[in-house]
């Protein structure tokens, strides 16, 4: 599975919930966010994986199928 957008290029993003232990904030989980990818037929015929904000963009520029 591709973890990037064809189009933009966006990626996956390090990101760290905190948790208050006795009135300080630890870093306590570190994990990933992913883009929100959905594989989508371009109007030369070739599928690719694009993010949903640039699927709304080639959908208003009439380039899907």
């Amino acid at each position: 599975m591709a973890k990037f957008c064809d189009n933009c290029g966006k990626g996956r993003q390090k990101a760290t919930s905190w948790k208050k232990i006795m009135s300080k904030l630890d870093p306590t989980d570190r994990y990933f966010q992913k883009p929100n990818l959905h594989e989508v037929k371009l109007k030369t015929g070739k599928k690719a994986k694009v993010c949903t904000k640039c699927q709304r963009k080639l959908s208003r520029e009439n380039k899907l199928k």
